[in-house]
This record gives C-alpha cells, structure tokens and sequence, in this order.
C-alpha cells in the first residue's frame, strides 16, 4: 500500500456517485412523505440528518404498509447493486483514503465497524475500489435515478420543481440602518431669548 492522491478521472467518478446518491435521497425523501400523507418539508424536520440506510427502511416499510401494489412499485426501484452505490458513497465520503494498493485500488478506512471476535478489540472495515469501479458504481447510480423517477412517476414533479424560482431568504437581506435620533444641543449652547420673559 502506498500513499498516493486520487486521480483526476477518480474525482469526477466519485463527484457523479455522490450527486447521484443525494438525487435519490431526495426522491426517497418524496416517497415517505406522500406515503405517510405529509409534506417534504415535514419529512426533512422529521427525519433531519437521518442517513440514507435508515430513510430506506422507513420508506419500505411505509410502502409495505400501503399495500402490494406500492410495495411492488417500490421495490421496483431497488436494483441488485443499490446496495453497492449506497456503501461506495459512504465509503469515499465518510471514509479516509488509505492509498493505493499494488493492484491498482484506492482503499479507504470506513466509519463501519463489525462485532469483534475478541473482547477488547475492533474490526473496522476497509473498502477499496478501482478506477472501473468508480466509474461502473457513477454509471449504476445514475441508472438508479433515471429508473426511481419513472417507477415511482415523480419525473414530472421534479421537472416542475426545478423550474420555480428562488427567492432569497428574510434574513439574507441587508437591515436598513435606523434613523439618527437628533441629540438635544447642550444647555450652553441654547439661543437665549433677546426679551425677558413677561415684557
């Protein structure tokens, strides 16, 4: 193993796996709330940084709850290297890259961690990947959107969602300075009155 940094062709690999996964987060995010009758924004108050694994759960078990008509729609969605795509992602984003092995694969220390066989020690799972890889888990995950949007028929939806506009938030807006209260002048500088008073 020799410490050596991603390539160029390694980056925009991992770049397209990481949009991919927070495109499908979003569509997932889209299934829990028409499925337990709330909005999105709702959803994300509820579930806020839930990880992805979790929100699949969530979702396949409201789609169990729904019926077999949903729950096939569903299950429609999950292809056989899902799985894959999801622990790649976590894998070079939460991870740290080890190097590169002999063989030609970029390893990476991932955050998981398995029930260790001894007591008082920890197993922590590495992952490696090679260029291919990258590049078959990016190609797989944007298949995986494409078939998520036309199974669970958001693709409209999102087209209009990306057509509203963006308007910039209350507090991002610059606060118009109060106006300067007029100071009294001091008592010595008052103009006195050429006429005393009850002349």
């Amino acid at each position: 193993m020799k410490h050596e940094e991603l390539g160029e062709l390694e980056y925009q690999a991992i770049g397209r796996v990481v949009r991919a996964c927070a495109e499908i987060e979003e569509l997932i995010t889209m299934f829990i709330a028409e499925q337990a009758r709330i909005t999105d924004g709702t959803v994300a108050i509820l579930l806020g940084q839930t990880a992805l694994s979790k929100k699949l759960s969530i979702a396949n078990y409201l789609a169990a709850a729904r019926g077999p008509e949903i729950r096939a729609q569903y299950e429609n969605c999950i292809t056989p290297m899902f799985k894959e795509i999801i622990q790649c992602r976590n894998a070079v984003v939460h991870g740290q890259l080890l190097g590169k092995s002999e063989d030609g694969h970029w390893a990476f220390l991932s955050v998981r961690t398995e029930e260790p066989a001894e007591v008082g020690k920890s197993v922590q799972l590495v992952f490696s990947f090679s260029r291919a890889d990258l590049v078959l888990y990016a190609d797989e995950a944007k298949k995986a959107v494409e078939l998520i949007e036309k199974s669970l028929e958001y693709e409209g939806l999102r087209i209009l969602r990306r057509g509203r506009s963006l308007e910039p938030h209350r507090k991002s807006q610059p606060k118009a300075k109060p106006a300067a209260k007029r100071k009294r002048p001091p008592r010595s500088s008052r103009v006195k009155s050429p006429h005393p008073k009850g002349r």
